[in-house]
């Protein structure tokens, strides 16, 4: 029906109230048959319109996980780096939705760009690192990959095509920051094995180290962040030291005898 109307002049890039043009509809709701027809017609050079939110057809599809509809829209040249209001692009998207093929659709055949940001500075790997797994169980994950989380999986397909894991959102918060406050130690680890930054401070003035302080963490975290550098007397806004931060006296004795064992020459013979 939708060839008939087309061949007898039917205007297919007309807009409903909200700027939604078929393309639009048909990503969202993963109408094959009616992408197919839209592919082989004119429409194809309307792929990258936005609608009154500035979202993109693969801007629906990423947000689906709708990996098919993609394929067609990349055919008709979707731009995967265009953003919308909120400077949202659709690796954002993909990734807040826990759709790993999807992501890594963008990534390949889209090129996206890793480390674009969203209206708070926020990178792709920074929204990722700052998902709880509540979040990531709201949605559906795509990946066939059960031996580590999707979360996990995320982040490394992200590093692997260039994130930068010291990006910093407007709140001066790294990855490795809002992995820490997550208690995300699988992610903690990633990020320190791919050249995070122990020294960076957030708004707060607080470094990862003052983070473990004040977040109770065990002395195997503060040996972690000190092995890869980490600055035991960096100064919060208030002045504090990471050991001044420790809530109680039997926390910090442990944490002393962490330090200690690392400093001490003698521990390394």
């Amino acid at each position: 029906m939708l060839k008939v109307l087309l061949a007898h002049g039917a205007d297919a890039s007309g807009t409903d109230p909200v700027g939604s043009t078929l393309l639009h509809i048909a990503a969202k709701y993963r109408a094959m048959n009616v992408l197919e027809v839209l592919n082989a017609s004119s429409v194809r050079e309307d792929v990258n319109v936005g609608d009154s939110l500035f979202n993109t057809a693969l801007h629906y599809a990423a947000d689906g996980g709708q990996v098919e509809v993609a394929k067609v829209l990349f055919e008709m040249g979707a731009d995967a780096n265009l953003s919308n209001r909120r400077l949202t692009t659709p690796l954002h998207m993909a990734v807040s939705k826990a759709k790993f093929r999807m992501a890594k659709l963008l990534l390949e055949e889209g090129q996206a760009d890793a480390d674009a940001r969203d209206f708070q500075g926020n990178t792709a790997l920074l929204l990722l690192a700052a998902m709880s797994s509540s979040d990531m169980d709201e949605n559906v994950s795509d990946s066939e990959e059960e031996e580590e989380s999707v979360q996990l999986q995320m982040a490394k397909l992200l590093i692997e095509f260039g994130a930068d894991v010291n990006a910093a959102n407007t709140a001066t918060a790294t990855p490795l920051h809002c992995a820490m406050r997550r208690y995300d130690f699988d992610l903690v680890d990633l990020l320190l094995a791919t050249g995070a930054d122990v020294n960076l401070r957030n708004r707060f003035g607080d470094t990862p180290l003052h983070q473990a302080a004040r977040l109770a963490m065990y002395p195997v975290m503060w040996e972690k962040l000190l092995k890869h550098g980490a600055n035991l007397t960096a100064e919060d806004r208030e002045g504090q030291t990471p050991m001044e931060l420790i809530p109680n006296n039997v926390l910090r004795a442990s944490v002393a005898e962490v330090v200690a064992s690392l400093t001490d020459p003698k521990s390394h013979k």
